[in-house]
Parts: C-alpha cells; structure tokens; sequence
C-alpha cells in the first residue's frame, strides 16, 4: 500500500520525542526546536458519535458525558447521562432491540434500552475489571461487541444479555516496534477492520469470536476511521486521504484508488449506493461519485462548508446526511442534490467555551452562549486526569446561571461567575459534582470580568467601572464601592494594593485599591487598540490590546505608565496568561499566539507555539503541569475547551534520527487531533 513501514516509523519517532518544560521554564538549547501538540477536548466528537433510527424518525447523539435523542428535525426529545469520563467515544444503534451501544472512554461499554425514546434507561454495561483502557468505538453483530481499545488493541464481548455481558477475547495488534492505537472497528462477513493510527487497519478473521485469528496489515498511516460495503473498504486517513480497498479476499486486499485532499484531516466516510460522503475537520462535508472505484470523482461545487464533519450518519433514502459540526453541534443536510446542498435543521451542543479558571486538579468553564438552549449555560466544571499526557476531561459538574455568564474567578472552594447583567453568582465547589449558587448580587453594571483575592471580588462592570464586593461572608456578599472609568471595563486583574482594569477603547487604568471601601484612580493610559484582558508581571502590564495584538506597558510610575512595546500577534487579542518568561495571548479567530517577553521592550513571537482553532478563543490558562508536561487551556467558544501541550523536541540529524533528548512526556496519542 501507500505508506511503508518506514513512514510509520518517522511517525513513531516524530511522537514520541516531544521534551515538554514544565510551562516553558526551560531554556530552548540549540539542538531543540519547540512543537505544540493538541492534547485534549470537550466535547470530543470521534468518528461515530451519530446515530440514526430512521423508521422512527430519530437521531442519537454521544455530547460529552451524554446520549441525547432527537426527533428529525433536531429537537431534543431527552437526554441521560450515560458516562462520569465526560466523553461518549463513539455509538452503535442495533435497530431491531432499540437499544444503543456506547464506547465510554475509560467508564467502559454503556447498553441503553431507547424503545421508549423519552424514558431511556441503562440496560447493561461492560467494564474492564483489570485493565484500565479507552474504549474510542464500537461495532455490534450478531450480539458480540467489537470494540477499538486504543493501546490495548480491540475487546471483544458477549452482549447477547445486555444485563450479563461476558468478555470473550482481546486482540493484541500488530505493529511497528510494537505500538499501536486501535480508534475504530467494522465487522463484515466474518471479518473484523481495525483502523490503527499508527499502522494502518488491520483485518482479522472472527467467525470464532473467542479465537479471532489476525489475517493482514493494510499499512495506512493514520488511519482514523473504516467503514465497508459490498467487498470495498473505505478507510478515512488523517492526512486528508480516502484510501478505497477490494477486500473480495481479505487475505489479498488490493487498492483501487485514492482520494487526496492537502492540508485537512479526513475524519470518517459513510456510503450510500454509488455516492461517499468525506468528512474534513476544519472543511466541512465533501461527496464523491464512486460508481467507478477506481476513479472517484468530486466536481468542485459537491462540497458542503462546516467548521468541521467529525461524524456522519445517513438517513434511510440518503438525501439527509448528520454530520458534528465543531461550531454548531449537530447539522442536518439535504445531500438529495450534492451540487446544491444545504442546511435543514442544527442542534447546538452546549459546549461553548467563553472563560475559564483552573484550580487545583479542575478546571472551571463558564457558557455565556443565550439561544434556543439557555438551560445550557452556566458553570461547568472538569476534573482533569491525564493519561498518556492527554488531559481526558471527565465532566464534574454543572449549574445554570440566571444571566450570560462571561468570566470566572475561583477561590478557596467558591467560584465567583460575572453574569452579566445578573452579576455576580457566588457558587459553592465544595462538591465539584453539585456546586450550588450560595449568592447573588447586583452589581451597579454588567458584571463582564471578575476577580477574586481573598475576602474581596473586583468587577470589571462594563461602563460603570469597577465594582468591588466584600465577601467575607459568602452567604451574604455586600457591594463596598464602585469607581467610573472613562471607558467599557471588561476585564481586571489585581496585583498588590492595585487593581489594573482593561477598559475598552480607554485603555489601561490602574487604581490604587489599599482602602477597598475607598478605591482611588491613580493612572491610565490609552492603548493604540481596545484593552481586553490584562496581566501583571514584574514592573510591566500586558494588554491583550483587542486589533493591536499585545501592548506591553511600564507600570514602575503608577501615575505615568507608559507604553514600552507592541506586537501585532495576527487576530483579535482578547485576554492573556503569563507563565516564566512566556506570554500566551487568546487571538480570537486565529487562536493561539504564544510570545517570548524575556526583554518586555522587544516581544517576540514564537510562531512554533501558534495553534489555529475551529472556533474564537476568547480566554487562555498557563502554567498547569502534570508529572513535568506542561499544558494550555484555551476557551475556544462553540467547540469548547482545548487542551495543548507545548514541548521541546529534539533536533534531528542530517540521517533523520533523533538526537536524543535527557526526558520524554510526549506519546503519539497527542496526535489525535
């Protein structure tokens, strides 16, 4: 096939080198380069998290931690928490026992009972008891489970009673040096496809599914998703390919064609008759006419654009297809003419990630999103359990906030959330899996941005200022003070006796707040864009400056600060995290952009650590670490929370080798973009 052993092994190597600085504290050497890899997302949409019950007019949907069941047109009928690991991998709908098959990541098999579409309820499970693994997707036939495993190759069980599943057999699949990561299976006529991110699918004969005999590699890197029909698999790459195989003998697949597409990651494929339907991250849907396998055919104009087609189900006449769109959740398409399709129906997932707080092993989400769904938005909060140094997101809690919440700022065991024009919510967290709103006040503007430092909460409270609440007492917060600022203050940062406010079109004020029931004004200074978010470090303040980028200004002279530097960082800079010597400005629509500020005077960006998202990332958290690697939060709006791992990976040689690095906290899981 296309990709040889030897590709796989510079993948394996390009992986697994990565020397990840605990936040960028160590000194780049001049035999390293620095990488950025995405290590985790929520809602995480894999490759089946779609499915259709099309003689009753009904769609499933994995979001997050739920199963949701939806009419045709998209609008939610229910929804049941089926996972505590806060990710569905992947669904299997088997239509004559109305029942669904859920790949839980690390919680295991799920089996719900959706006869009664309003009711529906766990009808059975299966977990490893001995092993701790990440189920990603699973095929049903004939009442026996095949399941990808990731590292632990494929599970197979017995789910003839959902209440008594019996595990049968593993598959350990072969692969370079050993490694493989199993994401997706299909069984057809005896035959079990395996697509493995690092290999290539892999087909085994399972007519004994206690015995299951491997039969052959089809060496296709990054393989992501296999779907086959008819004796044609279809295997989905990451490198943007759709590799079509005659598997008429599995024991001698042959390839007839190949289907390229540049720079986007091609996620799944489904078939319906002559016709495939290509989902791109980050592109959207493409159709491709496959009456001649070995020529398939895309006139330019059969796409349809989304900003992102990470699953894809058929209805039964196959003039309907449901893709997951990272922005707006679920789309339901008229695919009947490919040269004209459009957009039926949307279901927006609640995932959107406005602001963010990190304390402690959790990370505190606030959704300022106000649609057809504001029982959505609020506070989500997220345990944070790292395996194979990817931040797997498992879903604590949530509560709903009476207004749009726009900022988040945790202290202690209580989350203070800017709510917009409801104010301020004080939110108990001592029990992550209930946090519960103690209190609310009004405060004397919109409450946009909000800072909390012991007894006292500091409100960027949009044109009237800044607002300062005493909250000694949690139960029973009193507003102290209020001070005007000139402009529209949205966020604010404090640091010592000061409080540094970034107010809009004003710029930068600074306010001496030693006498908290008396705040004082003592400097401003306008920035050349509009100040969105503000960080302290040493003498200097760091303005996420809005169209100007960063705007590094000296605050030695409170009364007189003054600009030192800008830096243009490519989007809209709304806010900024700032660990050792390394800023990370939120970019809006571009993303990510990271800034070396060793000399305040003279940022410089490190394009290396740039990542460009699906969505707006409007805030940014650094300087969390776990056993030494280091990761970024970014809140990214409708596709949620991302995290990234910022590393130092060793030069290679002239050779292509490697060489060397003094420590590793890189796996080729981070991949799995």
């Amino acid at each position: 096939m296309k990709n040889s052993i030897y590709t796989i092994f510079i993948l394996l190597f390009a992986a697994f080198l990565i020397l990840s600085p605990a936040a960028a504290q160590e000194e780049e050497t001049p035999d390293q380069t620095r990488t950025i890899e995405l290590a985790g997302q929520w809602p995480f949409h894999s490759t089946k998290a779609t499915a259709v019950d099309n003689d009753r007019g009904l769609i499933f949907l994995g979001e997050g931690e739920q199963l949701v069941v939806l009419d045709e047109d998209l609008n939610r009928i229910t929804g049941l928490k089926v996972t505590d690991t806060g990710q569905i991998g992947g669904l299997f709908y088997s239509k004559p026992d109305h029942l669904i098959y859920a790949a839980c990541r690390s919680d295991g098999l799920w089996i719900i009972d959706v006869t009664d579409p309003e009711n529906p309820f766990k009808a059975g499970a299966y977990k490893d008891t001995e092993r701790t693994i990440d189920l990603f997707s699973v095929h049903v036939d004939e009442k026996i489970a095949y399941m990808a495993s990731g590292i632990a190759g494929v599970t197979i069980v017995d789910v003839s009673d959902p209440a008594d599943t019996k595990f049968l057999s593993s598959i350990d699949l072969p692969g370079a040096f050993g490694f493989t990561y199993a994401v997706d299976t299909f069984v057809f006529n005896d035959s079990l496809y395996v697509a493995d991110v690092i290999n290539g699918v892999h087909i085994s004969d399972v007519s004994d599914p206690e015995n299951p005999d491997p039969l052959k590699l089809l060496a296709l890197a990054n393989a992501r998703d296999v779907y086959v029909t008819g004796d044609i698999l279809f295997a989905s790459l990451e490198s943007g390919g759709l590799e079509i195989v005659n598997i008429s003998d599995p024991n001698k697949p042959t390839e007839e064609s190949v289907y390229q597409v540049q720079g986007l990651a091609n996620r799944a494929t489904r078939i319906f008759g002559d016709t495939a339907y290509v989902g791109f991250d980050q592109a959207g849907l493409h159709v491709l006419d496959i009456s001649d396998i070995s020529e398939p055919v895309h006139e330019p104009a059969w796409e349809y654009t989304a900003t992102g087609a990470k699953s894809i189900a058929l209805n039964a006449n196959g003039d309907a297809a449901f893709i997951t769109d990272d922005q707006i959740g679920l789309q339901k398409i008229d695919v009947a003419d490919p040269a004209n399709m459009t957009r039926l129906a949307a279901y927006d997932t609640p995932a959107d990630a406005a602001a963010m707080d990190v304390s402690g092993e959790y990370a505190y989400v606030v959704d300022d999103t106000v649609s057809d769904t504001p029982e959505n938005e609020g506070l989500r909060i997220f345990q944070l359990p790292v395996t194979n140094n990817v931040i797997q997101f498992s879903l604590a809690g949530f509560v709903k906030t009476p207004g749009s919440a726009r900022d988040v700022s945790v202290f202690g065991e209580t989350a203070y959330v800017a709510d917009g024009d409801s104010g301020v919510q004080v939110i108990s967290v001592i029990d992550k899996s209930a946090p519960e709103i103690r209190a609310q006040i009004d405060t004397a503007g919109r409450a946009e941005g909000v800072f909390a430092d012991g007894g006292r909460v500091y409100v960027a409270a949009g044109e009237e200022g800044l607002a300062i609440i005493d909250v000694s007492d949690p139960d029973a917060p009193q507003e102290i003070a209020v001070i005007d600022t000139a402009g529209y203050a949205g966020s604010v940062f404090v640091s010592g006796d000061f409080a540094y406010v970034a107010d809009g079109d004003n710029g930068l004020v600074i306010i001496n707040v030693s006498e908290p029931a008396a705040p004082r004004l003592v400097g401003a200074i306008q920035t050349p864009g509009a100040a969105e978010g503000v960080r302290i470090k040493n003498e200097f303040a760091y303005v996420a400056d809005g169209p100007a980028g960063l705007t590094v200004v000296n605050i030695d002279d409170k009364r007189s600060p003054d600009i030192a530097a800008t830096l243009n960082t490519g989007g809209y800079a709304e806010n900024i995290s700032i660990t050792a010597s390394v800023a990370y400005v939120a970019s809006g629509e571009k993303g990510l952009t990271t800034v070396d500020i060793s000399d305040p005077a003279q940022p410089v960006k490190i394009d290396e650590w740039g990542f460009d998202t699906n969505g707006y990332t409007s805030d940014i958290f650094s300087g969390y670490s776990v056993d030494d690697t280091a990761f970024l939060f970014l809140a990214d709006g409708p596709p949620g929370l991302i995290a990234l791992n910022p590393a130092l990976e060793d030069k290679k040689d002239d050779g292509g080798q490697s060489s060397g690095s003094s420590s590793s906290s890189g796996c080729f899981i981070n991949g799995l973009r």
